[in-house]
């Protein structure tokens, strides 16, 4: 069982240090490439997706939200069979 508050008062990890820093480093520089690369090669990744997350406004992305979360619901009305066929 793992208890995630204990290993914190411990400064206890699952993980060894090193492999964490590697990710987060390579994330960093990834960023950093892609920014100063705007436009020029998208990947359509998943760092394509977080840079694209932290352009936008956040009163823009709320109301994108909100325009999705009412075509969801729009979406999942059950629709009554009316007996065509």
């Amino acid at each position: 069982m793992y208890f995630p508050r204990l290993s914190r008062l411990l400064n206890l990890s699952l993980l060894k240090p090193e492999p964490i820093v590697f990710l987060r480093d390579l994330v960093r520089k990834t960023i950093k490439q892609r920014r100063s690369e705007e436009g020029v090669n998208r990947r359509n990744d998943l760092i394509d997706l977080a840079l694209d997350a932290l352009k936008k406004d956040p009163k823009e992305r709320a109301e994108e939200q909100l325009r999705e979360d009412e075509q969801f619901e729009k979406d999942a009305q059950v629709r009554p069979n009316l007996g065509l066929g």
